[in-house]
């Protein structure tokens, strides 16, 4: 820049430039380095950004006064403990003075502590200050001096520039190009003011920042110290809290021992009373026995003394003149009396043939008393030893024609018969598994009675299948077992499931079904088909489904489901039912044609009530399950029941088929895949109508004939229950088309079942309530 053409204009006007550049913001490094910690100084500072010095000195001050004053009080210390001279008396010392300076000691120890931990943390936040501050100078010294030769590379650069350029220039050029330069420069120095105006409010900016840094210190450590002084009161709280709950626990276990002791002398109280107790039943018994020995006695002198005979001639005989002895033999040891007769004065063993003869008959006119007393003393496994060694013996003779096989089945199904009690006695593993060898005995025997020629089969020499006889099971046999299931409760039902009876049924049913389907070419022939005892099985295998039912949750799969699959039990249940089904309409278009096939009403019943019992079995076994769609014609039946097609609703003998079926379809819409074939034909309303219809007959029947039996032990009663709880089912396990339906229909019969909300029973009147409150609540949400 100071290389003009002309040296006087050049020497003036570097002049006035050095003049016009110095009045505005310094260039020189060193000097903005020295000018700005003035600046800095004279705006006002935060607390924490005092001088060091200032902050050095009130420090040093207040450790110099801390220090006076500790030195003093080890002075008075050193004083006090120092004794007076000998002979000079000196101040008294108190001892409650010296406790109350030792206090004071401490304490201002306590206070110089904490004053000196002040201090420190202080004089850490000084450190970090001054760290701060020597880094934001060093960074501003850094920039500065980066943009310093910066300029000075240009400057270096420009003036070479401008000396060529100057070279080729004319002085009027260089003139206005001086101007031009002139104006850069200010421009430049423009931007350097607001360079260091940026700096100085980065370094605010900065200030501003540190100060907020502390006071977050601040709040976070009186944060934390509320935290410290709340978690101590939770601990000391806690700490109150076990202690009163210790308090209560001691307090609790004094009871439990007060209790105990109680308890301890009431059982030794009723342990006297229930010695005593025996004591007197034993005297008591003694006392019985000794006044039967008495009376016995006195009888027997009685006839001595009459000369009364103990043989038939006495006068003691029954209507048939035979004698009687009115000794309970099976209370007394007469046993080994009578055997030893048996085989000493009967060589020809008449008294043994005629045993099992004599019991069969006699058993079905004994009181079930009797009958218990016989079933208790054992007789049950004597006959099925009797059943087991005929078998042994005669392994290639089928059992149906075996007399002495046919006797011991009707001893038993005699002493079975209406005998609750009994049916303990017959729960055994011998007893169990030799009546089911019995029957699988039988049932392969009519699969080997087609085709061998022993006395168990009647064949001819022909090979024509409807030229042999197919020999079936007797009703005598099934009925055995049938018998346990009938008057067995749940628990024992589940027992005889335990034992393998369940299998053993599903394969009379599979047999029988076998023997069907070759009897159907039999029918001219006379073939010893008995219905009954297919009957028989389905009836037993329909009370152990149900006791299984009843013992087990009622919204869960069946527990028997997964054997009867197993061993093919729905198969074989659901073929008798198709093929009761086929046979009665072939009966009714042979009827439509004017032909009639003669059977027996009592074979038409056991064939009807069959072929019911194996869709409501069928049905329970499926209990919130899927039904298989090749099942699906059971529901249908199942829905002709409730409807009271070909079937007769006010019967009392059908009463509890209908209600079995009610439940069945029940059992079925637990499960929601269950509800299209349930829905289908218009179920719901049609039900709703037969049961208004059936209330209102009943209606009628009360104001005619007076008050009857209401309530769910009623027909009409028990229906309503059974068929509300269908609908309850479906409404809670439907979906929005399911309840769509069931609330259409009850809305169409609101009269009916505002009624039924009014029943004299109870749990139909609640679900008739439940009913009606869900459909409003669904069109309230509508």
């Amino acid at each position: 820049l100071d290389h003009f053409g002309n040296t006087q204009f050049q020497n003036s006007s570097n002049a006035q430039f050095e003049r016009s550049f110095n009045q505005q913001e310094p260039l020189d490094v060193t000097q903005l380095t020295t000018q700005t910690p003035q600046r800095l100084q004279k705006q006002p500072l935060p607390h924490s950004a005092l001088s060091n010095s200032q902050v050095n000195s009130s420090s040093e001050q207040q450790l110099q006064q801390l220090g006076q004053g500790q030195a003093q009080i080890q002075a008075s210390q050193s004083v006090s403990s120092i004794g007076t001279p000998s002979g000079a008396k000196g101040p008294e010392v108190n001892s409650h003075e010296m406790i109350i300076l030792g206090k004071m000691i401490e304490e201002m120890k306590n206070e110089m502590t904490v004053m000196k931990e002040t201090m420190l943390r202080e004089k850490q936040e000084r450190d970090q200050e001054k760290e701060l501050e020597k880094q934001l100078e060093q960074e501003r010294n850094a920039v500065l001096t980066r943009k310093m030769t910066e300029r000075k590379v240009l400057t270096e650069r420009r003036k070479i520039q401008e000396q060529k350029y100057n070279d080729n220039m004319s002085e009027t050029e260089q003139t206005v190009d001086w101007h031009q330069r002139i104006r850069e420069r200010d421009l430049d120095i423009e931007n350097l003011e607001s360079e260091l105006n940026e700096e100085r409010e980065q370094r605010m900016r900065a200030q501003d920042h540190l100060k907020r840094v502390k006071d977050e210190q601040r709040r976070n450590n009186e944060k934390k110290e509320r935290e410290d002084r709340i978690q101590r009161e939770k601990i000391i709280q806690k700490e109150k809290d076990w202690q009163q709950r210790e308090k209560e626990f001691v307090g609790k276990e004094n009871k439990i021992n007060d209790l105990n002791r109680e308890i301890h002398v009431l059982k030794e109280r009723y342990d006297e009373l229930k010695r005593q107790k025996d004591r007197q039943q034993q005297q008591l018994q003694e006392e019985i026995r000794q006044l039967k020995e008495s009376g016995a006695q006195s009888k027997d002198a009685d006839k001595d003394q009459k000369g009364k005979k103990t043989g038939p001639g006495s006068g003691e005989v029954n209507q048939k003149g035979v004698y009687f002895e009115p000794v309970e033999l099976l209370d007394v040891s007469y046993v080994k009396v009578l055997l030893g007769a048996a085989k000493y004065c009967d060589p020809l063993h008449t008294l043994q043939k005629a045993a099992l003869p004599l019991l069969s008959g006699a058993v079905r006119k004994l009181e079930t008393s009797q009958k218990v007393l016989l079933c208790s003393s054992g007789i049950l496994d004597d006959l099925a030893s009797v059943l087991d060694n005929k078998m042994e013996k005669d392994k290639t003779q089928h059992p149906a024609f075996s007399a002495t096989v046919e006797s011991a089945c009707k001893a038993l199904d005699g002493l079975l018969k209406d005998n609750k009690e009994g049916v303990q006695y017959a729960l055994s593993k011998k007893f169990i598994s030799v009546i089911r060898k019995l029957l699988s005995t039988s049932a392969q025997g009519q699969q080997q009675g087609s085709s061998s020629s022993s006395g168990s089969t009647i064949s001819t020499a022909s090979d024509d299948p409807r030229d042999k006889q197919v020999i079936g099971l007797k009703r005598v046999q099934v009925s055995i077992l049938a018998r346990l299931t009938v008057h067995g409760n749940d628990e024992q039902r589940d027992q005889l499931v335990k034992f393998g009876v369940l299998t053993t049924f599903v394969e009379i049913l599979s047999q029988e079904n076998k023997n069907a389907q070759q009897s159907r070419l039999l029918l001219s022939k006379g073939a010893d088909q008995d219905e009954a005892a297919v009957s028989d099985a389905v009836i037993a295998i329909n009370n152990i489904v149900l006791g299984g039912a009843r013992r087990s949750d009622p919204s869960k799969q069946h527990p028997y489901l997964p054997e009867m699959e197993v061993c093919s039990g729905i198969d074989a249940l659901y073929e008798v039912f198709s093929r009761i089904t086929r046979d009665k309409e072939k009966e009714k278009e042979n009827e439509q044609r004017g032909k009639r096939i003669e059977r027996k009403d009592d074979d038409s019943d056991d064939r009807t009530t069959t072929q019911r019992n194996t869709a409501i079995c069928i049905g329970r076994l499926y209990r919130a399950t899927r039904l298989p769609s090749k099942y699906a014609s059971v529901v249908d039946f199942l829905k002709d029941i409730a409807l009271g097609r070909d079937f007769q609703r006010d019967k009392e003998k059908n009463k509890q088929i209908l209600w079995n079926a009610l439940g069945t379809l029940g059992y079925l819409a637990i499960n929601e895949a269950n509800h299209s074939p349930i829905l289908r034909n218009d179920f719901i309303p049609n039900i709703l109508d037969t049961l208004e219809q059936e209330f209102q007959k009943d209606k009628s029947k009360t104001k005619t004939s007076g008050p009857q039996k209401s309530g769910v032990g009623s027909a009409a009663g028990g229906t309503m229950h059974f068929s509300l709880g269908l609908l309850e089912t479906l409404w809670k396990q439907g979906r929005s088309q399911t309840k769509r339906i069931v609330a259409d229909s009850v809305t169409r019969h609101n009269q009916f079942m505002r009624q039924l909300s009014e029943y004299s029973d109870e749990n139909v009147a609640g679900r008739a309530r439940t009913i009606l409150s869900n459909v409003e609540k669904d069109k309230g949400k509508e």
